[in-house]
């Protein structure tokens, strides 16, 4: 089984934050519940990972509550050691739109890097897009489909 990784606390986030929902809250580990990153701008929004060492990194996956902010359906990821140098992205068009379960997306080529970035192209949020999510995780290897629950962490 894959081995989840999260940020070292250092993420950034292209629009900030709105109010109280900080970009550090995408990867803390607490995917179930209150708190989580959330930006009312209306453009294009990027969140940047630092997992503070290279992996190999093979596999992300989304966690949000079903608000049409979390409804990312047109995302492309980006690995990297260079956060100022991305190059071509390892997934292209991912469409994570299902609320209160993981979406998962495969990453092909399999790259290592240190910083792990989503472009968030477009949103179901309202008013233009705005953007949210309540965890990000990266696996260095695919995880079995049976990890994928729909549970929130308050009730586990």
């Amino acid at each position: 089984m894959g081995e989840w990784k999260h940020a070292s606390g250092v993420i950034y986030a292209y629009c900030g934050y709105y109010n109280t929902f900080y970009p550090q809250y995408a990867s803390d580990g607490n995917w179930g519940n209150v708190p989580w990153w959330e930006c009312q701008a209306n453009h294009e929004h990027y969140i940047v990972l630092d997992m503070a060492s290279s992996f190999p990194w093979s596999f992300v996956r989304h966690w949000y509550d079903g608000r049409p902010c979390g409804r990312w359906t047109n995302a492309d990821v980006y690995v990297s050691d260079d956060p100022g140098a991305f190059g071509d992205p390892v997934a292209t068009a991912l469409q994570f739109t299902d609320g209160w379960v993981w979406n998962q997306a495969v990453l092909n080529p399999v790259k290592s890097g240190r910083y792990i970035k989503f472009v968030i192209k477009s949103t179901g949020g309202t008013g233009g897009y705005y953007c949210c999510s309540y965890e990000l995780q990266a696996y260095t290897e695919p995880i079995a489909q049976s990890l994928n629950l729909c549970i929130p962490r308050s009730v586990l």
